[in-house]
C-alpha cells in the first residue's frame, strides 16, 4: 500500500538518493550520486531494464546538469531498497 503523503510528493522535483554527497554523474563514473540510476524502461512483458543517455549528456556543458540533471517532468517514482541476505 503507497501512503498518500509518499503520492503527494512523489512527482515533485526532489533530491535522491545521495547519502555520500557527490556530484551527478553517469552509471560508469566512480563519482556519481547513488540515485543516478539512469532511466527505467519496461518492455510489453513489464520487465524492466536500466539504460543511460551518453556521457555527453550527462556531464556535458548544460548549466543544469550539477542541479538537475537538465530533468524533465517527472512521470512515476519509487522507492528503491538493499535488501541483505538472509
Amino acid at each position: 500500500m503507497v501512503n498518500s503523503s509518499f503520492r503527494r510528493v512523489s512527482l515533485t522535483n526532489r533530491p535522491h538518493l545521495n547519502p555520500l554527497n557527490k556530484q551527478y554523474g553517469a552509471l560508469s563514473d566512480e563519482i556519481r550520486h547513488a540515485g543516478d540510476l539512469g532511466n527505467i524502461v519496461a518492455d510489453q512483458n513489464d520487465e524492466k531494464n536500466a539504460w543511460r543517455v551518453s556521457d555527453e549528456c550527462l556531464n556535458g556543458g548544460y548549466e543544469l546538469n550539477k542541479a538537475t540533471r537538465n530533468a524533465r517532468a517527472r512521470i512515476g517514482c519509487s522507492i528503491i531498497g538493499i535488501q541483505l541476505a538472509v
